[in-house]
């Protein structure tokens, strides 16, 4: 089971909010890659990957779990002390963020 980091997400809005669409992921020294929210909710359900953000204030990895908000089946992440999204604090993935790493 490999362990992927995101670092930058996607979002399309939403009615007062953001869904996240696609995720940019790290994997030790690779370099970054892009996967869908489709992807990344398929391999935790088979539990073939596991993916987290850091917590920006305390730095302790955070878990990304499959999540149902207005019907439409996405991802988020939640710290058990803060209650907060990390993932929505992350910064937007851009055209300029996948040209570099390729």
């Amino acid at each position: 089971m490999a362990k992927y980091r995101v670092v930058c997400v996607e979002r399309k809005p939403a009615t007062g909010h953001h869904h996240v669409t696609g995720v940019g992921i790290v994997r030790g020294k690779r370099a970054l890659e892009r996967r869908s929210v489709i992807d990344v909710r398929k391999a935790i359900k088979v539990k073939k990957d596991t993916f987290y953000t850091l917590d920006s204030t305390t730095g302790e990895k955070v878990s990304v779990k499959r999540h149902k908000c207005c019907g439409e089946k996405t991802i988020r992440s939640v710290a058990d002390d803060t209650k907060a999204d990390n993932l929505a604090a992350l910064s937007s993935c851009n055209r300029l963020t996948w040209y570099m790493v390729r």
